[in-house]
């Protein structure tokens, strides 16, 4: 089959978000099976540098020109107010690039990857054939999102005024994305239930669960206790993300300015570590006045961290941690703290017989973990994975910095 796929982002080896390491594995599931696939995306410096790397298994259309990348003020205004559409200038370039037309009136199958890449759904109809079948994966339902911070950020009447109206704009932008497709794909029920609100009966929603688990060995034993000048290692408590997204970022400062100086009064041993592309001057500026808190920076695999991590903190107020972060802590065998930062917070632990994992909702200041620091062993064994292949489709995704 020939498939078309109009995305925001060309998957690459060692892409620093989770979306991205999906779109990777999703391309080269589509590779194994024979399907011949095209990428048409923005010409932007990401996207050009993913076509030099190359690992996506596909012909690559870059539409436009670097200029897209460095809008005008009203442009970055349109953006803030209307996050899930697209410029007028982008869509002028799609519909004069003719090496797009040329790919997609071959297409037997167009996937818009992102709800901003649905918003080219007009200039893609006028040159694919009207028979092509059409879906759109949701990585995010953007209108929750945009629901949360309308809900929870502080600000007078004016500046709930201007949430209440980017609600709006990407309700309607994302309803539109869905009716035009036939299937839209989304990760979790949650996800589904909101696109299917979005969708009203236009198109047909599908719950795909990304193979996170395979490749683990859940009957694994508890490793032995790793030690550091003959002593037992500190605590260390794991935070991934890609920092250039501004929900990672914000939770990472809160964490160290609000969080980590408690656990520290407590356990002055312990260790945090950010790991992910893209730190923030504030996070670089946290490390340098606290040497128990590291960062990574980019990484090709963040599988030493997790091995190494005891504990796992996740945003999930204004991210969507709950779809890949917490799951993914919990494979590596971590407890794993989710971070409603500021108001509540839930804690997911597993038992000490490696029984099925628990959520119960606690305090912030009791959702840190208390258990001996740094004495002993492992609190919980947890799952392990076992086979060293980072690029098999069925790992779980650690590459890069997930989203």
């Amino acid at each position: 089959m020939r498939i078309v796929s109009v995305t925001r982002t060309v998957p690459f080896d060692g892409i620093p978000h989770a979306g991205g390491e999906y779109a990777l594995r999703h391309a080269r599931a589509l590779h194994e099976l024979g399907h011949e696939v095209t990428f048409i995306a923005p010409d932007t410096e990401e996207n050009r540098r993913a076509v030099e790397r190359g690992g996506h298994h596909g012909d690559v259309v870059l539409y436009g020109d670097p200029t897209l990348e460095h809008p005008g003020p009203f442009e970055r205004l349109r953006r803030r107010l209307s996050p899930a559409r697209v410029s007028a200038a982008e869509r002028r370039a799609l519909a004069r690039s003719s090496r797009a037309h040329v790919a997609l009136a071959g297409a037997e199958l167009v996937e818009f990857h992102w709800t901003q890449a649905a918003d080219l759904r007009r200039v893609v109809t006028r040159h694919a054939p009207p028979h092509a079948r059409r879906l759109v994966v949701l990585y995010d339902v953007m209108t929750q999102q945009v629901q949360r911070q309308r809900d929870t950020a502080a600000g007078g009447a004016a500046a709930r005024i201007v949430r209440s109206l980017k609600v709006f704009a990407v309700r309607r932008a994302e309803r539109r994305a869905i009716a035009a497709v036939d299937v839209a794909v989304v990760f979790s029920e949650k996800d589904a239930i909101a696109a299917t609100a979005l969708a009203a009966g236009t198109a047909e929603v599908r719950v795909l669960r990304p193979p996170l688990a395979a490749g683990t060995d859940i009957d694994a034993p508890p490793r032995e206790p790793e030690l550091e000048d003959g002593r037992p290692r500190p605590f260390t408590v794991l935070y991934v993300g890609w920092f250039r997204r501004p929900d990672n970022a914000r939770a990472a400062e809160w964490l160290c300015s609000e969080i980590w100086p408690s656990v520290r009064d407590v356990y002055p041993h312990a260790r945090l570590i950010l790991a992910g592309a893209d730190p923030t001057a504030t996070m670089a500026e946290a490390a340098a006045m606290d040497p128990s808190v590291s960062i990574t920076g980019y990484r090709e695999s963040l599988d030493e961290f997790y091995a190494r991590a005891d504990a796992a903190v996740i945003p999930v107020r204004q991210g969507a941690g709950v779809k890949f972060k917490t799951v993914l802590a919990m494979l590596w065998g971590s407890l794993s703290s989710r971070r409603a930062w500021g108001s509540k917070a839930s804690q997911t632990v597993r038992n000490s017989s490696g029984g099925r994992p628990t959520t119960r909702p606690v305090s912030p200041r009791a959702s840190w973990p208390r258990p001996p620091i740094p004495r002993g062993p492992r609190a919980s064994p947890g799952p392990r994975r076992s086979g060293p292949e980072r690029s098999s489709p069925t790992r779980p995704s650690t590459t890069g910095s997930p989203a």
